[in-house]
């Protein structure tokens, strides 16, 4: 898996945008055992999964969140407690199953865009 993984340490937010915009996955790391991460399931929403939904970048992570973002087996790989084994899923998976799998992310961040919107405007009566 290491040699599929570059590390990029920290970056501007329009360097980080190119790198995503070019990135096959993206890697939330989202940590199941980490009290401090439940916060992104109950009180607030993680930046990760704006990049994730804007980009179409397929996310690779815990099964524990993906319910709160409306992920699953279809729009992302998902995992408990083995990151590297789905990895190693993500970097074997067909051209077919890549592409599939990122139609139907597309399709989620656009319900979930349609569902904002539908709550905006029902919020400010427009």
């Amino acid at each position: 898996v290491r040699r599929h993984v570059r590390v990029l340490g920290h970056l501007d937010f329009d360097d980080m945008y190119d790198c995503v915009e070019r990135s096959d996955f993206y890697l939330p790391l989202l940590d199941s055992e980490n009290p401090d991460h439940e916060r992104y399931i109950t009180q607030q929403v993680t930046g990760s999964m704006q990049l994730v939904y804007g980009f179409a970048c397929i996310p690779v992570v815990d099964k524990k969140f993906a319910d709160f973002y409306d992920l699953n087996t279809k729009n992302s790989v998902l995992y408990a407690g083995d990151l590297g084994g789905a990895m190693q899923r993500a970097i074997e998976m067909s051209d077919t199953a890549y592409d599939q799998m990122r139609r139907a992310l597309i399709k989620t961040a656009a319900n979930i865009a349609a569902e904002s919107l539908t709550n905006f405007k029902r919020i400010f009566n427009v």
